[in-house]
């Protein structure tokens, strides 16, 4: 199941993987998952565990990061232009030459 998550994913059908973590009544765990260039933008990975993941050069803007465990990810040269990173776990995460521009939740405390 969990390659088929990240497949999903990084075919930018994140709407389905969540219903399926849903259906299963799991959340949608993409743990050290490989989402490198990811195009991710508009998606609604609320309370996603992305702990782990790498998510370098990875388009996330506009994201809902909301309550996402991002705990030593790394977003190297991720595009986070205007995602909600409210609530977020950025805990020993790598955002170097990420761009937060616009970026709303950060240095909030989880």
């Amino acid at each position: 199941m969990r390659d088929q998550l990240v497949d999903l994913v990084r075919a930018g059908d994140w709407a389905q993987a969540q219903e399926l973590c849903k259906a299963l009544g799991r959340p949608l765990d993409l743990s050290g998952a490989e989402l490198f260039g990811a195009d991710l933008r508009h998606a609604n990975l609320s309370g996603a565990n992305l702990s782990g993941a790498n998510l370098s050069l990875a388009v996330l803007d506009l994201a809902n990061l909301t309550g996402a465990d991002l705990t030593g990810a790394n977003l190297t040269g991720a595009n986070l232009t205007g995602a909600d990173l409210t609530g977020a776990d950025l805990t020993v995460a790598d955002l170097e030459l990420a761009d937060l521009t616009g970026a709303i939740g950060i240095g909030e405390a989880a």
